[in-house]
């Protein structure tokens, strides 16, 4: 492959001051090194992984073990970056580390801070304009990269107080660091984070039936519950109520034309977002 090591190097640097704060573990190492030489065989346009259309199969391109521990020593010799074991700098081999790692320390790559900055905020550090705490958010936001991360949980990984999480990224959103996108989780209203870099692109408004249905399937991902895209499920909802007649419809009829998943959560989250305009009797 002919991708220069100078070049694998520069990428590795660049994955790992995308991890902020927070560093990249040893497995986060092994991994972009393999996606490194599976793009550069890409490239190339050696055939990846998988059946071609002759039925023929291809395996992966793979890095010996060899030369990860080679990788692994050029890269920490790196001014740009350092290995952390439980919160202090270390001179250590991979297989060293991997060894630390089974005996439960917390061995992880960091970049230097101008380098994580301007990986993460896209220009050099200034307090100024990110203050500390908001840069931890940041730094944890960015870290998520396209799969983002939800208000609260960015609030029980930072260790922040609830109450000032929000204020702190709103004031990243305002200054164009993070897009918050709405969302309805557990029957209320949050916000799911990216980066800016990594914020999904906005789609175009399909019929509000498909688009309640497709905010519930194909928005993010969360363990503990249904993310629900707030504004796609509301300019259904209210699609919906533009063509019933009187501009009036009863809440077991919307939940029927909702036709997906969880409809319930959906309307318990909008009204008691927007209470005056769900009766009682309707």
């Amino acid at each position: 492959m002919v991708r220069s090591l100078d070049n694998l190097i520069s990428f590795l640097l660049d994955e790992i001051a995308l991890c902020g704060e927070e560093g990249a573990q040893i497995a986060d190492f092994l991994s972009y090194v393999d996606a490194y030489y599976k793009a550069a065989a890409q490239d190339e346009g050696q055939p990846i992984a998988g059946n071609d259309s002759d039925g023929e199969t291809h395996e992966s391109p793979s890095v010996d073990r060899r030369f990860q521990e080679q990788v692994w020593l050029w890269l920490t010799q790196h001014p740009d970056v350092r290995v952390e074991k439980n919160n202090e700098s270390c001179k250590l081999t991979l297989p060293d580390a991997e060894a630390l790692r089974s005996s439960e320390a917390n061995v992880r790559l960091l970049a230097s801070e101008d380098r994580m900055w301007h990986a993460v905020a896209g220009h050099g550090p200034d307090l100024q304009r990110i203050p500390k705490f908001e840069f931890v958010c940041l730094s944890m936001i960015t870290s998520r990269r396209e799969q983002g991360i939800l208000q609260a949980d960015l609030t029980r990984s930072t260790g922040q107080d609830k109450r000032s999480v929000p204020r702190r990224t709103q004031n990243l959103h305002k200054h164009g660091y993070i897009e918050k996108k709405p969302v309805l989780f557990n029957g209320g209203r949050t916000s799911w984070l990216y980066a800016k870099q990594f914020a999904p692109k906005t789609t175009n408004l399909i019929h509000p039936a498909s688009e309640a249905k497709n905010a519930l399937h194909g928005g993010p991902v969360h363990s503990e519950g249904t993310v629900i895209d707030y504004r796609a499920v509301f300019n259904g909802i209210f699609d919906i109520l533009r063509d019933a007649r009187s501009k009036m419809i009863t809440y077991n009829d919307l939940i029927e034309k909702l036709v997906c998943c969880q409809r319930k959560s959906c309307l318990q989250g909008l009204t008691s977002t927007y209470p005056e305009n769900v009766a009682d009797d309707v």
